[in-house]
């Protein structure tokens, strides 16, 4: 849900779970995937094979990774 404009609390929502644990488990993705932020997060993510691109995933005006 990364890769959606949600915030952290609409996440937690959707999941049934509490924004604490959405934000706790968004910091250890970022560790592992070694990046700082969502965007990075969901560029990484592509760039591995964990999501499939698509037009509407990618934030507007963001350069690309090479």
């Amino acid at each position: 849900m990364l890769s959606t404009h949600l915030m952290f609390e609409e996440i937690a929502d959707r999941l049934h779970v509490s924004k604490h644990t959405v934000k706790a488990q968004v910091v250890s993705i970022y560790g592992k995937l070694g990046v700082s932020s969502r965007g990075e997060a969901v560029d990484r993510a592509i760039e591995i094979g964990l999501l499939e691109p698509f037009s509407g995933l990618r934030f507007a005006g963001r350069p690309q990774r090479d």
